[in-house]
């Protein structure tokens, strides 16, 4: 079982081999994926959002603009977790070092024309949320994997995987993997109802010490079912 407290390095045995970074140019971006079936999904979303952009809102009830915010922004979140698989693909086939760039985050950041800061947060997603393989092609469970599970039903988002990430962190190190799994489960049990601050709030009274280790999840467990109460939301 993984230890949802560590941030591992799931490409330490990758060679990025260029220390000024890379480039992507249209040799690697050719014309054969336009016919792969991922492609293919890719564009019917697209075409789904022009008519999006292009549809009569003003005809929907004050209900129907709410439920439309909610599914549009369950699908955003899922199709983070669709990033995370594309990072985890690039990564596992050593995309970046081919083309030149010393770490995947460089490779976003020119490919995506994202910021450092944004390139980082994506990687770090990819690295808790996402399904990497061992060299024999076996699948690794992800290492927060009721947080992944939440994010690919799009019910939470990047800032509440964050949350649980910073409180996850906090969690003793003389704390077992199996308590530290429940704390994880609780946590995004939480992020799936509430906001990013209610889960930032679970961590409230953590113990760092390993000499109350016992503690430590039980707070987490208090602290989130309080949160979870503290503040009213529209119902679903």
């Amino acid at each position: 079982m993984s230890d949802s407290r560590n941030v591992s390095d799931p490409w330490g045995s990758v060679a990025l081999i260029s220390s000024t970074g890379g480039s992507v140019n249209s040799a690697v971006l050719d014309s054969s994926v336009l016919n792969s079936p991922v492609a293919e999904q890719l564009s019917t979303l697209s075409a789904s959002i022009d008519v999006l952009l292009e549809s009569d809102l003003t005809a929907l009830r004050d209900s129907d603009v709410l439920e439309a915010m909610r599914r549009l922004e369950q699908s955003l979140r899922r199709a983070e977790a669709v990033s995370h698989r594309l990072v985890v693909e690039s990564v596992e086939r050593s995309i970046p070092a081919a083309l030149g760039y010393n770490s995947p985050n460089k490779l976003l950041v020119d490919v995506l024309r994202v910021s450092a800061v944004d390139a980082s947060a994506r990687v770090a997603a990819a690295r808790n949320l996402g399904v990497w393989h061992t060299l024999s092609g076996d699948s690794i469970d992800p290492s927060m994997p009721e947080t992944a599970a939440a994010q690919r039903d799009g019910d939470i988002g990047p800032g509440h995987s964050r949350a649980v990430v910073k409180v996850m962190r906090k969690i003793p190190h003389a704390v077992d993997n199996d308590d530290a799994s429940h704390a994880e489960s609780i946590l995004a049990q939480l992020a799936r109802t509430g906001t990013p601050e209610d889960v930032e709030q679970a961590d409230t009274g953590y113990s760092r010490t390993s000499t109350q280790t016992e503690t430590s999840v039980t707070t987490v467990t208090a602290s989130a079912d309080a949160a979870s109460r503290s503040r009213g939301r529209i119902p679903n």
